[in-house]
């Protein structure tokens, strides 16, 4: 029972880390090209495209690499990992791949769609993490990605 436990905040912990830091990566992009009028670059704009792609692969298969880990953590815990472990592992590997596309392509890429991705991988693991983790986690994770979300786009713009 205490290893479910430990499991639960363990998944809700990392989903409500992924989020705020996604929400506040793209607000500061945001109100970065809203105030500046220029897109905002974390990776200058002549840096190669083989290095970005170099980037994205390593990126890829850390983002698989930390799925499959949280996917035989379920397992490993005994915790329901059957269909909904799956769904679990792949929200949070589509939250840090798009924390990687994020930081490798901001700027080169329009950040106008990072936004829409967003709305796409919460509405997923809402939908996923609501009978795993609680309504109190994801109205929690929800709620703190929005404040920080707010906060700098009141003190960035």
């Amino acid at each position: 029972m205490l290893d479910a436990v430990r499991v639960r905040r363990t998944v809700g912990s990392l989903f409500v880390a992924l989020l705020v830091v996604n929400t506040a990566l793209l607000t500061l992009a945001a109100a970065w090209a809203i105030k500046k009028e220029q897109t905002f670059e974390i990776l200058p704009s002549d840096v190669s495209l083989l290095l970005r792609l170099l980037a994205l692969a390593f990126g890829a298969a850390l983002s698989w690499f930390v799925g499959r880990t949280l996917y035989f953590f379920l397992v490993k815990r005994e915790v329901r990992a059957d269909t909904e472990g799956v769904s679990i592992a792949y929200a949070m590997m589509f939250y840090f791949l798009l924390l990687l596309l994020t930081l490798i392509y901001l700027g080169w890429v329009s950040w106008m769609w990072f936004p829409i991705l967003l709305i796409v991988v919460v509405i997923y693991s809402v939908i996923v993490l609501w009978s795993f983790v609680g309504p109190a986690w994801v109205f929690g994770g929800l709620a703190l990605a929005a404040v920080a979300g707010g906060l700098i786009w009141f003190y960035a713009a």
